[in-house]
């Protein structure tokens, strides 16, 4: 191969190592707007809600709280999905709530 190819195919490459690295960056870029779109709009509204349901009806460290008694407290029917598409669930009390598709959630 001659040079003058050789130097052609270097460009090449880097080329399409910086497209690659520019999409990456941006798909890791939204996997985190997700994940806190998820907990914004999903786990930390349904937190606090399982917190008021804890003490209206006096729930203790690993009693199981009910999805009705979750949504008395929020604006939605049932307990939404997350943006993602991922399922929230609502855990034991003394546990914080988890997303299918991002895990357990810190509040």
């Amino acid at each position: 191969m001659s040079t003058r190819k050789a130097i052609m195919w270097g460009g090449v490459v880097v080329a399409i190592f910086v497209v690659c690295c520019v999409f990456g960056s941006m798909v890791v870029r939204d996997a985190g707007r997700k994940r806190r779109a998820c907990l914004m709009l999903t786990a930390y509204p349904i937190e606090l809600a399982k917190g008021q349901a804890v003490l209206k009806y006096g729930l203790t460290n690993g009693q199981i709280v009910s999805t009705a008694q979750v949504c008395e407290f929020t604006p939605w029917p049932a307990i939404p999905k997350c943006p993602s598409g991922g399922t929230i669930s609502i855990n034991p009390v003394g546990s914080n709530v988890t997303c299918s598709v991002h895990g357990f959630m810190p509040l």
